[in-house]
């Protein structure tokens, strides 16, 4: 995925900011970092496979005066799964955990409560639009005795969808450094609304996915 491709979500992204900063109380800027856990469970496993991913971008967050926060971010979010292939023709590759890693850039759109002072709380609700950048694979290789061989990586056959939606709730807590900057941390649950298509098993799953992030944030205004 180009980022001619990607310049329509970018471009959506400072509209929003310009468009919401007239009637905000606040205007708080960020950038946050943090892993992610992404579940997947379908008919042909239903405890579901967990994959470690990550998430990285900007915020941007108004606060009217009573308390209500609406907020838009943009960021590069990294999820996947693994599931073992069975072995047909290699008997070894009945060992082989194959990976498949995703990479979404995503616009969190959200509103909410926020509270307190010098010590802070929030709580959001929201959707999350996203788009599929790169869908990658990573499986073992063996040799014909069975030793490990490396890795196969590669771009493999997308069954995703470019365009993903998910709802989003979270909650966080934060702590003002000085009158200017603060640091957050949070943690949101997302469901995506898009079901994934597994074509190794021919069956539809549903996909969650945690998140923990820490960030900075600085009050314009």
């Amino acid at each position: 995925m180009s980022f001619v491709s990607m310049k329509p979500l970018i471009s959506i992204f400072f509209l929003i900011l310009l468009s919401i900063s007239s009637f905000a109380q606040n205007h708080i800027l960020g950038v946050k970092n943090g892993i992610n856990w992404n579940l997947v469970k379908s008919e042909r496993d239903r405890e579901g496979t967990v994959f470690q991913g990550f998430a990285t971008g900007l915020t941007y967050d108004i606060i009217r005066k009573n308390k209500i926060s609406y907020g838009v971010e943009l960021l590069l979010e990294r999820d996947g799964y693994s599931y073992y292939l069975d072995g047909i023709s290699n008997p070894f590759l009945g060992l082989a955990l194959i990976e498949i890693r995703t990479d979404y850039l995503s616009l969190p759109l959200k509103f909410g409560y926020y509270y307190g002072n010098k010590f802070e709380g929030f709580i959001n609700f929201g959707v999350v639009p996203s788009l599929l950048i790169n869908e990658t694979f990573k499986i073992p290789k063996f040799k014909e005795n069975g030793q490990s061989d490396g890795f196969d990586v590669g771009k493999t056959q997308s069954y995703e969808s470019e365009i993903d939606v998910a709802i989003l709730g979270e909650a966080g807590i934060g702590y003002r450094i000085s009158e200017n900057f603060s640091l957050r941390s949070t943690f949101r649950f997302q469901h995506r609304i898009n079901k994934y298509f597994e074509s190794y098993s021919n069956t539809q799953a549903n996909r969650y996915r945690e998140t923990l992030s820490f960030g900075i944030h600085y009050k314009i205004k």
